[in-house]
This record gives C-alpha cells, sequence and structure tokens, in this order.
C-alpha cells in the first residue's frame, strides 16, 4: 500500500483572512488552528494520508486477472496475452507495476522456462504499448532477457527474449548510459556466444540513439568491444565489430571520424596498426581533442608504443604532440 500525502491548508503562505477562514473551516479544525501565527514556514503544517490501495487503482483487477491469464501461454497466444495486459497497464499507469503486482509476477514468470515465453512477451508489448513511462521498471529485466537469448532448450523462449531486448532498449532514455551499460558489458562478458552477440548488438542499438551522451562514455566502452572482437566464435566478432562501429561514431570530432574505419582494422588487425599511425601522423587537428577522441586514439597510440620499429614510436610521440 503506498500512501500519498496532501498539505492540510493554512498558514503556509500569507492569504487573505476570509480565504484561510474558509480552508481552515473545511479542515474541520478551525478553533484550534485560528491563534496560529502568520508565518511563511511550513513548522504547523498537517498531514493527511490517503490510501492507494490497488483496488483503487483504474482497472486493478483486470490487469490481476491478465497476469494470472499471461501464464502457461505459448506462441501466439503469449502475444495477445501480453498485448492485453500492456493495454491495460498503459491505461491503469504506472503505478499498476508495483500496486498491481506486475513486476513480482514478470520475475516469477521469468523464473520457469515453462512461463518464461510469456514474461518475455509481456516484457516486449508493455515497453511497445507503454513507452518511455515503463523504462525503470524494464530495464532490470535486461540481465534475464540476455540469459534467456541462450536458452539451450526452447527455441521458441530464444525468439521472444531476442524480440524483447530491442524493445527494451528501444524505450531507454539517451541520459541513461550509466544504467545501461553495465547490464550490456556483463553480458559480453559470459560465457554463452549467444548472450556475448547480443549484448554488443544492443549496445550498438544504444550508441545510435544516444549518440552524444553515450560518446563521453567511450572511454569504458572501447576496451569492452574491442576485446570482443577478438572471440574465437565468429558471430561474435561480427557483432562486436558492428558494435565497435556503431560506438565510434559517435564522436563527433570531424579530424578522427575519417580514420574510425581504420582504427577498427588495426584492433582487429595488429599489422595495420602501423600505417594506422601514418595516418593520423599525417592529420592536423583542428577541433579540440575531447574525451570521445581520446578514447578512440589512446588505444591505437599504446598499441603503436609496442611496436619494435623505431618509426612507429617516432609517430606516436609526433600525434600525441
Amino acid at each position: 500500500t503506498t500512501e500519498i500525502y496532501t498539505l492540510s491548508l493554512h498558514d503556509a503562505l500569507p492569504i487573505s483572512q476570509t480565504t484561510m477562514a474558509k480552508a481552515l473551516q473545511k479542515s474541520g479544525s478551525f478553533e484550534a488552528r485560528k491563534g496560529l501565527p502568520k508565518t511563511n514556514s511550513f513548522d504547523n503544517v498537517d498531514f493527511m494520508s490517503a490510501s492507494m490501495a490497488p483496488e483503487f487503482i483504474k482497472g486493478g483487477d483486470e490487469i490481476k486477472a491478465a497476469l494470472g491469464a499471461l501464464g502457461g501461454k505459448t506462441g501466439e497466444d503469449a502475444c495477445t496475452a501480453a498485448a492485453a495486459l500492456a493495454g491495460l497497464i498503459n491505461a491503469a499507469g504506472v503505478r499498476s507495476f508495483a500496486e498491481c503486482g506486475v513486476l513480482d509476477t514478470l520475475k516469477k514468470l521469468l523464473g520457469d522456462r515453462a512461463t518464461a515465453e510469456s514474461a518475455l512477451r509481456a516484457i516486449e508489448a508493455i515497453c511497445d504499448e507503454v513507452g518511455f513511462k515503463a523504462e525503470p521498471f524494464m530495464v532490470p529485466f535486461l540481465p534475464n532477457v540476455l540469459t534467456s537469448v541462450a536458452d539451450k532448450k526452447s527455441k521458441e523462449v530464444r525468439d521472444a527474449a531476442e524480440a524483447a531486448g530491442p524493445s527494451i532498449i528501444g524505450i531507454c532514455s539517451p541520459q541513461a548510459a550509466k544504467n545501461v551499460q553495465p547490464f550490456l558489458f556483463a553480458g559480453i562478458a559470459e560465457t554463452n556466444w549467444q548472450t556475448k552477440m547480443w549484448s554488443l548488438r544492443l549496445l550498438g542499438q544504444f550508441a545510435e540513439q544516444a549518440e552524444a551522451p553515450f560518446s563521453r562514455t567511450l572511454y569504458q566502452v572501447v576496451p569492452v568491444v574491442s576485446a570482443a572482437m577478438w572471440d574465437t566464435k565468429k558471430e561474435v566478432k561480427q557483432a562486436a565489430k558492428d558494435a565497435t562501429l556503431q560506438c565510434l561514431n559517435t564522436c563527433q570530432n570531424k579530424d578522427i571520424r575519417p580514420f574510425i574505419p581504420a582504427v577498427i582494422e588495426a584492433i582487429e588487425n595488429p599489422n595495420e596498426v602501423p600505417e594506422t599511425l601514418h595516418k593520423l601522423s599525417a592529420t592536423v587537428f583542428v577541433q579540440s581533442v575531447d574525451n570521445p577522441a581520446l578514447s578512440i586514439a589512446v588505444p591505437i597510440l599504446m598499441r603503436g608504443t609496442q611496436e619494435k620499429k623505431i618509426e612507429s614510436k617516432r609517430r606516436v610521440c609526433v600525434i600525441a604532440d
């Protein structure tokens, strides 16, 4: 049960005596409060609480019934039940997530392979129907989604998870990088190649829809995605290469952007490092070198300092200067 507090009107602000008297009479304690001194503070403000139990939420009973009908559904039936639930939640408002047991029910359903598909379909439908208002409730389900894309026994669960992941990222605020990225980084570090691949794909999707805020986190992103480019699984390597391109393209530095493909090639193939350093050393940097630009250039410079050729080390010094 949630309590919403409302202020009872009296001496919070200086108002006319007639208006004050009417307000105090309505509050039922006019005589007791008539002698209170006028003040602009809230020292004498009383509070009243109103019970906001689930039965007072519009459509609360229908939401509970839809949650009960959701469990065990598969295929088209799961999609239909999920769409009905999402519509009810959208009509009732975001309070229904907690007060009607939506979050607890989804967590419970995700914990059982037999009901995981319906829960994932519900997450997808809620994201599509409710939109950005569902973000703080749906983002915490990302680890469950990333685990489900690697389900070994149910193709239906994998398909539902692959649809739910992009839907969650699609409603994320551009400013949510620090909240979303840890889930995706953890997925990239997993041993299941499907989880790695989809974490990289979702990271690339988030980079494209949140360019400016995302670019400020490149110093954290570049080491993660560049390491994934050396994965033994072909699908993961390709996903890492695509994600790296999407992430680096968030850098708005016009001096660095033309060299992004060469930088990616050098990360993938260390033999290309000298040539990339040659291109960078011939560049005249006009724009200020900010955090995103350094996040792209520094890994190549560090790799150049480890080259055996003196020429490569000299070029690193020229670029740094």
